[in-house]
C-alpha cells in the first residue's frame, strides 16, 4: 500500500507543476494579440502640418520630433542631465533642409502661452538648447485659420533670416527678391550659418518689413553681429 500512496502523491504533485508552469511560468503565444490603431496627429496639428508642406514646398516637414533627434550633445557640465532633456523633450513641427538637418522649427502657440511654471521652465530650456545649437524655434497659432497665407508667411521667414541692413537694401521689388532667397536656400541651406537663435511669436514675425529699423524686430540680428 505504501508504494501505491507514493505514486499518488507524486503523481498530484506532477500536476500541480505542469498547471502552475502553464498557468504562471510559460510565455503567452501572440498569435491571439490584438491591436488597435492611434491618431498620430490632431485635426489641428494635422492642418498646420498640411500649411507647413505649402509654405515649404521642397522641404520635408516632420510632426512631433524629439530634440535628440534634432542636436546632438557638444559639451555638457553634466551629460546625464543634458541626455535627459533631450529624451523627454520635442518640438510639435521641424523643417529639414536637403541634409536632412532642421533649418526651423515650430511649437504651437497655446503650448507657450501656458502659464504653469513647470512648463515655462522647459519652454526656455527647449529654446537654450535650440540656440545654442544654431536651430530657429518659432511659435506657431494653433490653427490655421489664425496663420497668414503661406506666400506671405515664406516671405516674413524669408526676412527674419536677413539683417536689418539687407532688409532696407531689398526695399524695391522686396518679394522677388526673398522668393530668389528661399529658392535657393532650398537647395543650399545650412543652419550653421547663425550661430545662436532666439524664439519669436507670430506678432514679431508678421511685423518685420524690409525697411524696419527697430532691432527688437529681428531677434536673430545679434546672433549674426
Amino acid at each position: 500500500m505504501q508504494p501505491m500512496w507514493i505514486w499518488v502523491v507524486s503523481g498530484i504533485v506532477l500536476v500541480l507543476i505542469v498547471l502552475l508552469y502553464l498557468k504562471f511560468i510559460r510565455v503567452p503565444s501572440p498569435r491571439n494579440d490584438r491591436y488597435t490603431s492611434e491618431a498620430l496627429l490632431t485635426p489641428a496639428l494635422a492642418d498646420l502640418l498640411h500649411y507647413l508642406q505649402t509654405v515649404f514646398p521642397s522641404q520635408a516637414v516632420l510632426a512631433n520630433v524629439p530634440l535628440n533627434r534634432i542636436v546632438s550633445i557638444r559639451r555638457a557640465a553634466n551629460r546625464r542631465r543634458a541626455r535627459k532633456a533631450l529624451d523627454t523633450m520635442r518640438v510639435n513641427f521641424a523643417v529639414c533642409d536637403k541634409a536632412g538637418k532642421a533649418t526651423f522649427v515650430f511649437d504651437v502657440e497655446a503650448y507657450h502661452k501656458d502659464d504653469a511654471s513647470v512648463t515655462q521652465r522647459g519652454a526656455t530650456q527647449k529654446n537654450r538648447i535650440l540656440k545654442s545649437a544654431g536651430v530657429r524655434l518659432i511659435y506657431i497659432k494653433d490653427t490655421t485659420r489664425s496663420m497668414p497665407s503661406p506666400d506671405e508667411f515664406r516671405l516674413q521667414l524669408s526676412l527674419a533670416s536677413l539683417s536689418r541692413s539687407e532688409r532696407a537694401a531689398h526695399q524695391v521689388s522686396v518679394r522677388q527678391q526673398l522668393e530668389r532667397r528661399m529658392a535657393k536656400s532650398d537647395k543650399n541651406f545650412k543652419p550653421s550659418g547663425f550661430k545662436e537663435s532666439e524664439v519669436m511669436g507670430m506678432s514679431k514675425l508678421m511685423d518685420l518689413s524690409p525697411d524696419s529699423q527697430v532691432s527688437a524686430l529681428d531677434p536673430w540680428a545679434a546672433s549674426r553681429s
